[in-house]
């Protein structure tokens, strides 16, 4: 098969020798006829030399033609992770949902029993309440997310820093939590008693903040279909 880069150098071989059997023709002719030889010389010898001018610039074209390809292969498939990232992420919206129903539901039951006339929290009700804590710290380290955080929008990523910002305090409520139901004694069981109020005013600060990122995540990777659509191979 014959390539446009041979077909190059093939037009360029061609043109030497007939430039060299029109020279070796032309010392050898009749005084005559070396004016038909010159004329015939430069027309082929010009044909030749633009068939290679074009066949350079078909040359070109291919060449940008395959790294035009070339880069949009490369675009896709980085497209294509950048997609997984947050197709994965946007799985991860029922965790968020769930997580605030359920603090919801421990922080009302844990309160309910606490304003009955309960001075010190059960070692259930404790337990619940630091099994949240962890909870959410999973949330806000989860890798997954952290993973499509760079294609986050202004307020989705506004209100996953608020629950970065929260981990702090809540993490010295779970420590407090700890320390304070090893105590016993009257002031112990009221201490407790307070703390976990506190406790619970805190985490359920952040309720409605779980419910939007969650939303958020779904919007995100709704907002990628279209572009996982538009980079997948036809």
């Amino acid at each position: 098969m014959i390539t446009i880069d041979n077909a190059i150098r093939l037009a360029i071989s061609l043109t030497l020798l007939f430039i060299g059997f029109q020279m070796g023709a032309i010392w050898g002719a009749q005084p005559g006829v070396n004016g038909w030889l010159y004329m015939w010389q430069t027309l082929f010898a010009g044909l030749m030399a633009i068939g290679a001018a074009l066949l350079t610039v078909f040359a070109m074209f291919r060449t940008d033609a395959k790294q035009l390809e070339r880069h949009n292969e490369i675009y896709a498939l980085t497209l294509r992770r950048d997609i997984l990232a947050v197709e994965r992420a946007a799985h991860m919206d029922h965790f968020y949902r769930r997580l605030a129903g359920d603090i919801a539901a421990t922080t009302g039951k844990v309160k309910a029993n606490l304003e009955s006339g309960t001075i010190r929290p059960s070692e259930d009700d404790i337990d619940a309440l630091i099994n949240l804590g962890k909870r959410f710290n999973i949330a806000v380290n989860m890798t997954l997310v952290k993973s499509a955080a760079d294609f986050f929008g202004p307020r989705m990523a506004q209100v996953y820093e608020g629950l970065g910002f929260a981990m702090p305090g809540l993490e010295i409520g779970v420590n407090d939590l700890h320390k304070m139901n090893l105590a016993r004694g009257n002031a112990a069981d009221h201490n407790l008693h307070a703390e976990a109020l506190r406790y619970i005013g805190d985490i359920s600060h952040y309720n409605d903040s779980l419910v939007e990122f969650a939303d958020c995540l779904v919007a995100l990777g709704d907002r990628y279909q279209g572009l996982k659509r538009s980079s997948s191979p036809s």
